[in-house]
């Protein structure tokens, strides 16, 4: 009786790590396409930066996102997990300064900057990797905690190819 309910218990953990999104197959295929950077930005006590993203793409498939906060040495001082954002869809990603570490700054203020990075599957050619920057829409906001208002936003500043499609 032990060695079928063993046998049992294999096949399901194996069914489970061949069928979990995210680390599957199609995640080890996917590498980092390009990336988007903010300049300088500061943020103090009491306001949440939100990194947001919109998939406005209709051809490609899936893309995924990691946020990575830099402190002013080049530090990653704060990151995402990994996401998958499908086609039509927004994500957003919040980071409160109380949990932001000061790195040798005020204690109240930090300066820092943005980087949002996208993996996908290799493109064909250099007009997909064009399509999926097109289809990608970054922006920021840092709002009061207390209020919820928007205190400041803006655009992307900066686009940065990691691949190039004809390698």
């Amino acid at each position: 009786m032990k060695p079928k309910i063993m046998c049992c218990s294999l096949l399901l953990v194996l069914f489970a790590l061949i069928t979990l999104p995210g680390k599957g197959a199609g995640a080890q295929n996917q590498i980092e396409l390009l990336s988007f950077h903010w300049g300088a930005l500061g943020i103090v006590r009491g306001q949440t930066l939100r990194v947001s993203l919109i998939n406005i793409g209709q051809e490609r498939p899936l893309v995924s996102v990691v946020v990575r906060i830099h402190d002013t040495q080049g530090t990653v001082i704060a990151q995402t997990d990994e996401t998958a954002l499908a086609q039509g869809q927004i994500h957003y990603f919040d980071f409160k300064r109380e949990s932001l570490p000061s790195t040798g700054q005020t204690p109240d203020r930090l300066q820092f900057r943005a980087v949002v990075h996208i993996r996908g599957n290799r493109p064909d050619s250099p007009e997909d990797l064009r399509r999926v920057a097109a289809a990608l829409i970054p922006s920021f906001e840092l709002y009061n905690q207390g209020t919820g208002q928007t205190q400041e936003s803006g655009m992307i500043g900066d686009i940065r190819t990691v691949i190039s499609a004809e390698g």
